[in-house]
């Protein structure tokens, strides 16, 4: 099973869904952006060495598409942009870094409670941006048993969709 990661270098935030124009097929595995102010950056991601699925991207552009020619789960699809790849706890370290920037900054303090960016979630009041990082804030496993977390008040439970 080949390696798989997504590397951007901002958001994409110029068009609403920048990977929708760009199709990977069988024999075409790589796309390039045709614009020649990224060739350095084309160039740098452009080769053999890399195994697995890789995006570069700006605020605004797709620079380089590159996807090997491995299936996803189901044994047929190949990977695409679309595919989803299960990162686990990959992300936390990345969570945190942002986090403890934006603590830097001033922008939040790990003593602000969850409520006050999520008003509407009432348990959040007792949770803090620093249990969140350490894990210790009682939310139950949302991934595994849903319902408990994410029946806000004001929405249905996932039983009665």
């Amino acid at each position: 099973m080949a390696f798989s990661m997504m590397l951007s270098f901002g958001a994409c935030s110029g068009t609403k869904d920048a990977f929708a124009d760009i199709k990977l097929s069988e024999s075409q595995r790589t796309w390039s952006n045709p614009d020649g102010k990224y060739k350095a950056i084309i160039e740098e991601y452009a080769d053999d060495s890399f195994t697995g699925t890789l995006a570069v991207a700006t605020d605004k552009d797709i620079v380089y598409l590159y996807a090997e020619k491995e299936t996803e789960k189901d044994g047929t699809t190949l990977e695409s942009q679309d595919t989803v790849f299960d990162i686990a706890s990959v992300s936390k370290t990345f969570t945190a870094v942002a986090i403890l920037q934006l603590a830097e900054k001033g922008k939040l303090k790990l003593d602000d409670t969850v409520d006050k960016y999520f008003p509407e979630y009432e348990t959040g009041k007792k949770i803090t941006i620093d249990h969140l990082l350490h894990m210790s804030s009682g939310i139950p496993d949302y991934c595994n048993n849903p319902d408990p977390f994410w029946n806000i008040s004001g929405f249905p439970s996932l039983t009665t969709i």
